[in-house]
């Protein structure tokens, strides 16, 4: 939750500002990844569903359940972050169309397991080098300097905790 009494705290001990004047919107760094985002999600959901009969969700479930095989439903909930019941129900139809399949763990049986089937680690493979290909679409006009520097931003930016703000 929002906490402005910290947040102004907080800004008291910045003794510079990093992120460049504000006085849009559109200014906001958020906003600016939300639009890349958004319209990268438009565009991959119409392929991915053409191509693959997957959803979004579903791809990235598969995705995860193949990298991290076994994994734990709690770990691909919070991967994602998203909801129980999205989870659930993009595992169902992943499992329903033998992509997927679930049990419970052998050491806590208050965890489900997730693995990848034979058809799954197929279906996985080729929609990876789909996704290889629009990734150096997206990426295209960066050098490739550029581009190790953005993901090693973006892997700075993603350890803000921004619910402790």
């Amino acid at each position: 939750m929002l906490n402005l009494v910290k947040l102004k705290e907080q800004r008291k001990t910045i003794k510079e500002k990093v992120h460049p004047k504000v006085s849009a919107m559109s200014d906001v760094v958020a906003f600016r990844l939300a639009r890349l985002v958004a319209a990268h999600e438009r565009d991959v959901t119409y392929w991915f569903n053409k191509k693959f009969e997957l959803s979004l969700i579903e791809w990235r479930v598969l995705g995860l359940a193949n990298e991290f095989e076994p994994v734990f439903f709690k770990d691909i909930r919070s991967m994602l972050n998203i909801d129980k019941g999205q989870l659930s129900r993009a595992i169902k139809k992943l499992v329903n169309k033998n992509i997927l399949l679930t049990n419970t763990s052998m050491t806590d049986a208050r965890l489900v397991e997730i693995h990848t089937t034979v058809k799954g680690k197929k279906l996985h493979d080729e929609a990876l080098k789909f996704s290889i290909i629009r990734n150096e679409l997206i990426v295209e006009n960066l050098t490739k300097l550029e581009c190790q520097e953005f993901f090693r931003m973006l892997e700075k930016l993603s350890k803000v905790k921004l619910e402790e703000i």
